[in-house]
């Protein structure tokens, strides 16, 4: 006689949240490479909510030269307020 077996499948899930948090307006000291200098930057979802341009439209104006984005160590992207376009800001 055969004994009878059951399998059971146990998933488990697991989720992290990571929350970083900077007051805006706060200024962020850098290097800019394209300037060659040490300038203010402001973080990527402070411009664009500054600005009122979309994110999109503010990668498509570091690719024409028009802002200067910087990536720090950690993969935030930093705008340079010295850019020839960072008026907008």
């Amino acid at each position: 006689m055969h004994a009878k077996t059951k399998k059971i499948l146990i998933t488990t899930e697991r989720h992290e949240i990571l929350i970083v948090r900077q007051i805006s307006g706060h200024k962020i000291p850098g290097f800019c490479p394209k300037c060659n200098e040490k300038v203010e930057m402001i973080n990527f979802d402070d411009a664009v909510s500054q600005s009122g341009v979309g994110g999109r439209e503010m990668l498509n104006r570091s690719e024409d030269g028009e802002i200067h984005l910087v990536e720090s160590a950690t993969g935030h992207l930093l705008i340079c307020k010295g850019s020839p376009k960072a008026g907008m800001l």
